[in-house]
């Protein structure tokens, strides 16, 4: 490698060169532009530096049985578990219990509902003895009205019973008609929950709700019944898969064979 001077470039801008070409196929790399492929002498500046490379792309040689062995991956030394009596009962035991799943949580919405409906006839109970209680109150609070009037006419010389008496006269005050509308509310708000549990039940539920005896047989039938229609489902695409398999490592295992076979001779020309 021959070192370019600075008299050098100089001499050759004095005699009109405008560009430094490398070596064919060379690229130079400069500390200022990086990777160019021709310099310009005109604004080249000297206090940097330039070298002339051969850019060769990066090659990768394997041998043959390395590149089989990478195409392989290590076939033969996967274990993989056969589809066997344990492997059957597995999942017919992991279908039964998500059906008893789903049931249980059938019957659980259920009790729910139930416990509900108990709460609103002990709320409608509670209603009605209040509005008995309010009538009674009111039918109290009259009588001793309709008596305080009769007493005022007997002592009417005297200026009434309280004056009679020396006593401060007392006021009733009927709070009966709040807890009237109270009530009303609430009996407005029971109807209209009855009113969504009665809408908001699904067939299912009622159909549980009118037949127990189904979620004892649907809890024994519904993990084989899934587990067929998963089978008849999905059991071609998974057999298909399997012969595809076999047949592509039988493939592999004749190419291997013939490979280490095989014997070249010469074309006569």
């Amino acid at each position: 490698n021959e070192t370019i001077r600075e008299t050098r470039i100089k001499q050759k801008k004095n005699e009109t060169y405008k560009w430094a070409i490398p070596t064919a196929g060379a690229k130079w790399v400069c500390s200022d532009i990086g990777v160019t492929p021709c310099i310009s002498l005109q604004v080249f500046n000297v206090s940097q530096f330039c070298v002339q490379v051969v850019i060769i792309p990066r090659l990768m040689y394997h041998s043959m049985e390395d590149v089989m062995h990478r195409f392989e991956g290590g076939l033969g030394r996967q274990k993989r578990e056969p589809f066997t009596a344990i492997s059957l009962a597995t999942l017919l035991i992991a279908g039964g219990v998500g059906a008893g799943t789903g049931i249980a949580s059938i019957i659980k919405s259920e009790q729910m509902q139930a416990l509900q409906v108990a709460v609103n006839e002990d709320l409608m109970r509670i209603e009605q003895s209040i509005n008995q209680l309010s009538i009674s109150v009111k039918s109290l609070s009259e009588v001793a009205l309709q008596n305080r009037r009769g007493l005022d006419l007997l002592f009417l010389k005297e200026g009434g019973l309280c004056v009679a008496l020396q006593e401060e006269c007392c006021t009733f005050i009927d709070y009966t008609g709040i807890v009237k509308d109270s009530m009303a509310e609430l009996r407005k708000r029971l109807d209209q929950r009855k009113k969504d549990l009665e809408t908001g039940t699904t067939w299912y539920e009622n159909w549980f709700s009118a037949k127990p005896w189904l979620t004892t047989l649907l809890s024994a039938l519904a993990g084989p019944l899934i587990l067929a229609l998963l089978g008849l489902i999905f059991g071609p695409c998974i057999i298909k898969y399997v012969l595809r398999f076999i047949q592509e490592r039988f493939d592999i295992a004749k190419l291997m064979i013939l490979t280490s076979r095989a014997e070249y001779q010469q074309v006569p020309q």
